[in-house]
Formats: structure tokens, sequence, C-alpha cells
């Protein structure tokens, strides 16, 4: 026992010092007045954001400018939001920047009940690269497709939806066909645990 005690204290002597040492370097980057979803880091340096749909932002996409304020990214017709637009970002989670500087974003389309969709925007040539919709049974009626990592060296992009719990699964699109295909759905690796659900049910309510 003294063993164990021992070592515990080393352990969080050890990550205290680490965390404050963490602190002491950290940096304001920029104060946003419009909640963040996630961020990604193109390779020449510009920081860009999605915005939070839970929190009714004007903006889908930003890209933070040197003043530290927010822009419309990649411009302001492709923030317009809306079902009915043929280009148009609904709702962003999801967003990375591949090596190449193709900013992929993940619209989960539930602001105007629009088809999700992949969006990949080349950074560096200020152009649409690609659009890959992600109709049904890919997303079914409750999917809430929200997070996505890029693999280039399988040439694919893996993505999240967790749906409503039971039917939680993974989509793979294929970036060579630009196919895309539900896996592990409903599998005990993709579903959250019981004693999680019952946590989430509490805290919702």
């Amino acid at each position: 026992m003294a063993i164990r005690l021992s070592f515990s204290a080393l352990v969080w002597a050890l990550f205290s010092s680490v965390a404050f040492a963490a602190a002491t370097l950290l940096e304001d980057v920029a104060l946003l007045s419009e909640g963040p979803g996630n961020i990604t880091v193109t390779p020449d340096r510009r920081i860009v954001l999605s915005m939070h749909q839970f929190f009714s932002s004007r903006l889908r996409v930003a890209v933070l400018t040197e003043q530290g304020s927010l822009a419309a990214f990649p411009d302001a017709a492709w923030n317009a939001g809306g079902a009915g637009t043929a280009v148009a970002l609904d709702s962003v989670l999801g967003i990375q920047s591949d090596a190449s500087g193709i900013v992929w974003m993940l619209d989960n389309g539930m602001r105007a009940g629009s088809v999700p969709k992949l969006v990949g925007w080349d950074s560096r040539g200020e152009k649409l690269a690609r659009v890959i919709y992600l109709r049904p049974p890919v997303t079914p009626a409750n999917a809430f497709v929200n997070d996505l990592a890029v693999d280039e060296k399988h040439q694919a992009i893996d993505i999240a939806d967790p749906a409503r719990g039971s039917n939680a699964a993974l989509v793979v699109v294929d970036l060579v066909s630009g196919l895309a295909r539900r896996v592990l759905e409903g599998h005990r690796s993709v579903i959250p645990e019981k004693e999680y659900q019952a946590y989430a049910l509490i805290s919702v309510s």
C-alpha cells in the first residue's frame, strides 16, 4: 500500500508540474464572441473553425483573421445556409485540413434539413475541390454525422455518426470513387455504454 501511495503521489506531482509548465506557455490566440465547434490549421497556417450549430452562429465555417476577428470561410455565399441552396454549408462540425491544403468540412445538414455532405475546399487554389453527398442508406433519418478523420494513406475519410445510440455507426468515404458505406452499425465498439447513456439522460434532464 505504501508503494502505491508513493507512486500515486509521484505521478500526481509530475502531472501537476507538467500542467503548470504547460499553462505558463499557453497564450490566447483569439477571444471569440461566438461558439466554435472544431478547429483545423491549413499548411499555410491559417486557422479555420467550424461554428457550432447549437449556438445558431451567423457563420457555418470561419477563418481567423490577422486582427483576431472571424471571416466567412470559404466565403459569404457558402455560409448562406438553407436546404434549397445548391452551393452552401448548412451546419458544419467536423473539419480537417489535409497535407495538400484541402479543408474537409462535414455538413450534417441539421439546421435546414438538407442532405448531409462532405465538402472539400482547396485552400491554396481557393476553389471547390469536391462535394460528396451522404444520402440514405449511408445516413438514416436520425443520423448526426459530426466528426471526421482524413486517412491520406488509404485515400479515405472516416466519419462518426452517433445517430441515436443504438444505431450508431462509422461512415467510410472512398475518396477515389466518391462512394460511401456505413459500417459497424449498432456494434458495441461504436454505441455508448449503458452507464454513459444513463448519465447523459440525467444530465440533459
